[in-house]
């Protein structure tokens, strides 16, 4: 069963952000990937917490819970401590499955085959909206002309970050296998890559982009000489996308901040009136007080909204992940990945596949080092 549970995590991302009864998940937060993560909570608190992962779990939800309290939407509190939570029990939950020894390259997998559904679903929002006129999912027509798709997510920039997630996943996995697999490898790429394009956010692409160039860079200080090649290659390739993408929004420029300024005065505002608890939690709370969005920065969010205290937390948590991390782990793009887009869309934490991306990061380890020469 925990095997099971483990793997669903990994394919149900992309209807995550419906609720169970297939509505509005706002109306109703309860989604198929909450229960399940519920249900590996359960067993993880039943048999497998230490006692150390259990003082930090329960030190961080009180003191969740004490911002709920002194919060004057308790509501709109509640719905982000619950993501945060989740969040926080991503790393014990893979710890747990390392232990009961299941590989991270089998959730890898399927954390793939969600990325190709999800693609897949993208490309039939499309074509079906091209051909019939009819919309269906989450879709806008911004200034300029610019046609965004995100089949079912709630945000267009989650899902470019989650399909960029995808391509790395696969990349690592062809940089270990190499001679097999090439021309399947290529379709999933392109398949992703084409669902990603129709999302119009920069921001999956650009910490790609960045991703790739740190992680070839330290690759090639250790002196694997394939990384040479994968450099151009990289080189020639992104650049040409992220060109195709800015042809949809000629009204911007690649380096525009597309309003991202004002919630990082608002945010840095937020945090200089309570910098060591913060102004409490809530997304909607946070727009109704400073007429903005909620920061699109990992570290200017949490400071406005959980001060010094909060964000050491999450700091201390992040540190635990990537202190056994090498660069050669499976997961060490994806997830560098992540945490740079993190840098410019609001609420990663709320985003599923950094929940999971953590969970494979902490199953049992398949290291590329000593494969990948």
């Amino acid at each position: 069963m925990l095997e099971v549970l483990a793997l669903l995590a990994c394919v149900v991302i992309p209807i995550s952000f419906v609720s169970v009864f297939g509505g509005n998940y706002g109306l109703f937060p309860v989604s198929w990937f909450n229960i399940i993560i519920v249900l590996l909570s359960f067993l993880l608190l039943k048999r497998n917490l230490s006692k150390s992962e259990a003082l930090f779990i329960f030190s961080f939800i009180f003191f969740l819970a004490l911002q709920i309290f002194f919060n004057f939407n308790a509501i709109d509190s509640i719905k982000q401590a619950i993501n945060l939570v989740v969040f926080i029990l991503a790393f014990p939950i893979g710890k747990m499955l390392r232990r009961k020894g299941i590989l991270n390259g089998t959730l890898i997998r399927f954390y793939v085959v969600g990325v190709f559904v999800y693609s897949t679903m993208i490309l039939f929002q499309y074509f079906y909206i091209e051909h019939s006129g009819n919309v269906i999912g989450k879709f806008d027509i911004f200034g300029g002309n610019r046609y965004s798709y995100a089949a079912l997510f709630s945000d267009y920039s989650f899902a470019s970050l989650y399909l960029c997630s995808g391509i790395a996943f696969v990349v690592v996995q062809f940089l270990r296998e190499r001679k097999g697999h090439l021309f399947f490898r290529v379709f999933e790429i392109l398949t992703i890559f084409s669902a990603m394009l129709l999302t119009s956010a920069r921001t999956g692409m650009v910490a790609l982009a960045v991703a790739l160039l740190i992680y070839i860079i330290v690759k090639i200080i250790y002196k694997k000489s394939f990384y040479y090649l994968l450099l151009v290659f990289s080189c020639v390739v992104l650049p040409f996308a992220l060109m195709i993408m800015m042809r949809g929004r000629p009204e911007e420029s690649l380096f525009s901040f597309s309003g991202r300024l004002g919630t990082y005065a608002a945010g840095i505002q937020a945090f200089s009136d309570s910098p060591i608890f913060g102004m409490g939690l809530g997304i909607t709370s946070f727009s109704n007080q400073f007429g903005v969005e909620i920061p699109h920065n990992f570290f200017i969010q949490y400071l406005a909204q959980i001060g010094i205290v909060g964000l050491t937390f999450l700091l201390i948590y992040l540190f635990n992940i990537f202190r056994g991390i090498r660069v050669g782990h499976d997961v060490f793009l994806p997830l560098l990945l992540v945490l740079i887009g993190s840098m410019a869309i609001p609420d990663i934490c709320n985003s599923r596949y950094f929940v999971v991306i953590i969970m494979i990061a902490s199953c049992k380890d398949i290291q590329l080092e000593g494969v990948v020469s």
